[in-house]
């Protein structure tokens, strides 16, 4: 019983050390992952490269699948170049399994002294990240103790030896059950070192299946992961289609010619790890080889009717599953805020084209447009109080409180311009007026400045960038003094008697203040981005919850 208790618990601290790891990794590199993604530039060979050494990086599978699908989604990465990528990061990241096939798990006390002391005794984040990291490897080596301790109880265990040798005649189905606990745990370090820990109890015949399988299904992940884009799709279905094409050829070849010899070695643990760098490496090199035709192949299996009309009216980044991961949750939602500020920016564009023009309906139109604003107001709302996890370092919950502000801040924008401002141009449309021409080059002018606000405002927030906040401030004392200099300039043509000026006075000064409240809204997103910038700037201070 105490035997499987153990074998239980081992498998858990692998998990956990993995996925603690994962954390770690967001505290070490905060949103540099994504920053290095978006800047990837040139041809396959040169992105697999740059893949290895971003999984030997950030040795976690699942977390560089999210990151890339996100670049695929914003068209970042070509297909290319985000299949090449993903297949060489799966090379880099299997350094992490020969810690457990050199024993190291009998050094597993000090990696977690040291983990423990940085993690708990350190102030600023990103040395508490490198803490973190240490400690979650502490875990993966204590786990595959446990392991290999309970599978040296278990081997003298004739009735298990027994089931061992019947499954190793089955090596498809050995290899379905390796992809299907790799899914499950969405990790394929986990599952092979697991497998390698459990060695002593396999054949190769059993243990390699399993290493095939749990290597084609943590593919799988991506494609479910981007499963709502169709670009993302087609790079999952890509790996899917190479990896399984790899591993069926390798299971084929053991069917048919039986086991190399080296792995009847001694050191099975080794053996495994070697070929799970193989295979990789395999399916790395097949990949470039065949990747023009893979991606023409994908394109052609993913149909691309509907998905773009489908994308604009829902939340397309957010994924409730990864609220646990704060890094990676607020770059989702800052993607979808960034979304969402475009959707605005057209509205506002629509809505002054309308006024020009004098088209009813399209001022109308506007609440359709709004729709979808409230639609991911909504989505993103839920998203960043609801599902993210709590304990967020101080860091990251003034980060996620400078997306709340600016969210908060362009759905009312929506609201004013499908509401206000479309009834203004309704008026002049139906009331069949015309803005004096001195005063319609100041309204366009004073419009002008402020959709370049927006601009400026969406920029700001995007790139978190304090300079572009400053002048952000700055333009708002601009904006405020116009718009009275403005409204004593039109006051000024009503004493001269302007008909004009004085049939549109009620529209002209509801517009002006209705801008200036716009660009009010918009600035309040600097206070979020400098807020958010200091917080970067001065050690951490996490709660207890934040670990």
């Amino acid at each position: 019983m105490w035997t499987l208790a153990d074998a239980a618990g081992g498998v858990a601290l692998l998990i956990f050390g993995v996925r603690f790891l994962r954390k770690g990794l967001d505290r070490l590199l905060g949103d540099r992952v994504e920053t290095w993604l978006s800047r990837l530039a040139g041809g396959a060979f040169r992105a697999s490269c740059f893949g290895l050494l971003m999984g030997l990086a950030v040795p976690s599978s699942t977390t560089l699948s999210l990151l890339t699908v996100a670049q695929v989604r914003q068209r970042r990465l070509s297909m290319k170049q985000s299949l090449a990528l993903l297949l060489g990061s799966s090379v880099g990241i299997t350094l992490l399994v020969y810690l457990v096939a050199f024993n190291f798990h009998s050094h597993a006390s000090l990696p977690l002294v040291l983990g423990v002391g940085m993690f708990l005794g350190l102030r600023r984040e990103r040395l508490r990240g490198v803490g973190q990291i240490v400690l979650s490897l502490g875990f993966i080596l204590m786990g595959a103790g446990l392991l290999k301790s309970a599978a040296a109880v278990a081997s003298t265990w004739p009735d298990l030896g027994t089931l061992a040798g019947v499954f190793s005649k089955y090596p498809w189905l050995a290899a379905l059950f390796g992809a299907a606990v790799t899914v499950l745990l969405q990790s394929s370090t986990a599952t092979v070192a697991a497998t390698m820990s459990l060695s002593v109890l396999m054949h190769p015949a059993l243990a390699m299946p399993v290493l095939i399988g749990a290597n084609v299904g943590i593919s799988l992940t991506t494609l479910i992961v981007g499963w709502t884009d169709r670009d993302a799709r087609a790079l999952g279905w890509g790996l899917v289609l190479l990896r399984g094409a790899v591993g069926a050829v390798l299971l084929l070849a053991l069917d048919m010619f039986g086991l190399p010899g080296w792995l009847s070695g001694a050191d099975l643990s080794r053996s495994l790890a070697l070929s799970h760098t193989g295979f990789n490496v395999i399916s790395m090199f097949m990949g470039l080889i065949v990747i023009t035709p893979l991606v023409a192949l994908c394109a052609a299996m993913v149909p691309a009717s509907g998905d773009r009309e489908e994308d604009q009216h829902r939340a397309v980044y957010l994924d409730p599953r990864w609220g646990d991961e704060p890094q990676v949750a607020l770059s989702q939602s800052k993607r979808e805020i960034a979304r969402m500020a475009a959707q605005v920016t057209r509205m506002l564009q629509a809505f002054w084209k309308a006024l020009k023009s004098g088209d009813e309906a399209a001022a109308r139109s506007l609440g359709h447009h709004d729709d979808l604003v409230d639609r991911l107001n909504r989505a993103v709302k839920v998203f960043l109080t609801r599902d993210l996890a709590e304990g967020l370092s101080e860091r990251q919950d003034a980060a996620r409180v400078a997306q709340l502000r600016f969210l908060s801040a362009l759905e009312t924008v929506g609201d004013i311009i499908e509401g206000d401002l479309a009834d203004i141009a309704i008026k002049k449309t139906t009331r069949g007026l015309d803005f004096t021409p001195e005063g319609w080059g100041e309204l366009e002018r004073f419009y002008g400045q402020v959709a370049e606000n927006l601009e400026i405002a969406t920029a700001a927030f995007v790139e978190n960038d304090a300079g572009l906040a400053r002048k952000l401030l700055r333009h708002e004392e601009s904006i405020n003094s116009q718009e009275q200099r403005l409204a004593l300039s039109h006051f000024g043509r009503l004493q001269n008697g302007q008909r004009r000026a004085m049939d549109t006075t009620d529209l002209h000064l509801e517009l002006l203040i209705h801008l200036k409240h716009i660009n009010h809204l918009l600035t309040g997103v600097a206070y979020g981005v400098l807020e958010t910038v200091e917080a970067q700037n001065r050690p951490d201070r996490p709660s207890l919850a934040a670990g």
